[in-house]
């Protein structure tokens, strides 16, 4: 946890500056390109301070909304590699001596289970080691 927050606040400088760019740049978009091109050049229509207010507003509000996007998904916990396998379940599909065999996500992967398995028996993932999963037995009635 303290890393965690340690990294938090290293990143505040970075998101600060990050937002100030990001105010900066749709103010000279919206004023130089959209306000002047668009309005001026083609219209000829000269707007005040209230339109140029409410453009702005407008593409600063968008612009934001979309920060807030990237953001939430950066705190997003992993949707595919390792640390996403920890907790998903899925079905024991070969047992031969020493060698298990359990499908999750639709790919087979070599597995170790310390209780006995058969071919059929739900399993959750615990924890990997190398490309080998180990695995515990969902017992019936039992949620992953």
């Amino acid at each position: 946890m303290a890393n965690g927050k340690r990294k938090r606040k290293r990143d505040l400088p970075v998101i600060f500056f990050f937002m100030a760019t990001v105010l900066v740049a749709t103010l000279l978009i919206v004023d130089d390109v959209i306000l002047y091109f668009f309005i001026e050049s083609f219209l000829e229509v000269h707007p005040g301070f209230a339109v140029r207010l409410a453009v702005t507003s407008l593409f600063l509000f968008i612009n934001l909304g979309l920060i807030w996007f990237v953001f939430r998904a950066r705190a997003q916990k992993a949707q595919t590699g390792m640390e996403a396998m920890v907790g998903k379940s899925g079905v024991v599909k070969r047992v031969n001596g020493v060698g298990l065999w359990v499908q999750v996500h639709g790919e087979l992967w070599r597995a170790r289970c310390q209780e006995r398995v058969q071919i059929g028996d739900e399993i959750v993932v615990q924890g990997l080691q190398g490309l080998v999963l180990q695995v515990k037995v969902i017992l019936p009635g039992e949620k992953a």
